[in-house]
């Protein structure tokens, strides 16, 4: 194992980048722990939020070295299973600032078993990332849906958890694509998507801090 050649620059970005997102919603994490009272979603959304830093994390490896081919492919199931399962506590913790804290626990069991057959039906499409793909972008204009209603009747910080998800269904329209840039350095669409989704974060959890200030049983 070592560092990528020189020239993948691109691939190499997208590693920082990953990392950063790590980093941002690690310490987001803990500001959240401090800042809210401790409830089921609450709970709900930490874990959803330490998975997708477990993600973040797997990503920066697998993007940061080069790596052999067969350590790529093993690598890259559980970044699926981790990914799928963050999205599956963020629809969760959705249903629970909707619906309440009850509806969010009997709500994670069946979510966690719809990311367990995506997962399949991407092993079962040769891997293919545009499956993921189309299970984020349920799960996302799922917890859309959710949060511009209540933004819509003006719950506490529902508007800016939705500006974060808008956030982060742009971002995934950048890594659908074959978009790249070049400031100062080299970024491809996953590196942009990393980016935007760095900026939807920061407003997801300052979402997080008010909705999750308010009881919901």
């Amino acid at each position: 194992m070592q560092l990528q050649p020189t020239g993948v620059e691109a691939e190499l970005t997208t590693a920082v980048t990953d990392a950063l997102l790590t980093v941002a919603v690690v310490a987001g994490i803990a500001w959240l722990r401090r800042v809210t009272p401790v409830s089921p979603r609450r709970r709900i959304w930490v874990c959803g939020l330490s998975l997708f830093a477990l993600a973040g994390a797997l990503g920066a490896f697998v993007h940061g070295f080069d790596l052999a081919p067969g350590t790529r492919e093993l690598l890259w199931q559980p970044l699926y299973l981790t990914l799928g399962s963050a999205l599956a506590c963020f629809s969760a913790g959705a249903i629970g600032d909707w619906r309440g804290d009850a509806a969010a626990r009997r709500s994670l069991p069946p979510l966690l078993a719809v990311v367990v057959a995506f997962y399949l039906l991407t092993r079962l499409s040769g891997g293919k990332f545009l499956v993921f793909v189309i299970f984020e972008a349920l799960a996302l204009f799922f917890a859309l849906a959710v949060y511009a209603r209540l933004a819509f009747q003006h719950k506490r910080g529902a508007g800016l958890v939705l500006t974060g998800l808008v956030l982060s269904l742009a971002g995934g329209a950048l890594q659908a694509s074959s978009l790249s840039a070049h400031v100062i350095w080299e970024f491809n669409h996953n590196g942009l998507y990393h980016l935007v989704q760095l900026a939807g974060v920061v407003f997801l959890l300052a979402g997080l801090r008010g909705t999750l200030s308010v009881s919901r049983p």
